[in-house]
Order: structure tokens, then sequence, then C-alpha cells
């Protein structure tokens, strides 16, 4: 009998950490979506300026178009998230799981250099 008294708190409880986890992912995309569209205007402009002093190749203006439509692809933006996601999390895929795992490596490899570093320098007592 107790227990049903608490289920619309823990229903409530669910509801706001979803809504809070939900607006958390749209600010980041949003985030990121600005810092892309920075980085594109960044390049165009650059380009432009260039293009008006007449210091630019063809196969220059080419390669900046190409980065400027590559930046930014990375993103997941219609990605839909379902609630068996949201419960029991995201399965990785291989190469996910491999990225990850490099990264750490280096990620170890570099504190273990720098304590490393840290314990060359002599000690002043």
């Amino acid at each position: 009998m107790t227990t049903r008294r608490y289920i619309p708190e823990i229903a409530y409880a669910l509801a706001f950490s979803s809504i809070s986890v939900h607006l958390l992912w749209q600010r980041r995309a949003a985030e990121t979506d600005r810092r892309h569209y920075s980085a594109r205007l960044s390049i165009l402009g650059e380009l432009a300026g260039r293009l008006r002093a007449g210091e630019v190749t063809d196969a220059e203006v080419a390669r900046l178009r190409r980065l400027v439509e590559t930046v930014g692809e990375d993103t997941h933006a219609g990605e839909s998230i379902g609630w068996r996601d949201v419960v029991f999390g995201r399965k990785e895929s291989g190469l996910e799981r491999e990225e990850k795992e490099e990264l750490e490596r280096r990620e170890l490899e570099r504190v273990q250099s720098e304590f490393q570093r840290a314990d060359d320098i002599p000690q002043r007592s």
C-alpha cells in the first residue's frame, strides 16, 4: 500500500530527469551548430577577402569550398533517441569502441609521461 503512494513522485522524478537531459542535449547541439556556422563564416570571409585581392587559385577555392561543406557533418542533428536507449543506454559499435580505447590509451600514456617527467625533476629541500 505504501509503495503506491510514491508512484506519482517516481513518475515526476523520471519526467524531470528526462526533460533535463533532453534540454542539456539540445543546448549542446545548438552550441555545436553555432561553432560550425562560425567556422564556416570565418573560412568564407577569409576566402572572400582573398578573392577580392586576387591572390587565390581555382584549386584553392575548390579546396576551401569542400572544407566549408564538410564542417559539421559529423553531428547527429536528425538522430532520434528512443525510450529503450534512454533507459538501457546505446550500444557502441566496434569502431566507436576502438576509437574510445585508442583515446584512453593515448591519454594514459600522456599522463604517465608527465608523471615520469615530474619524477625526473630534482626536488629542492
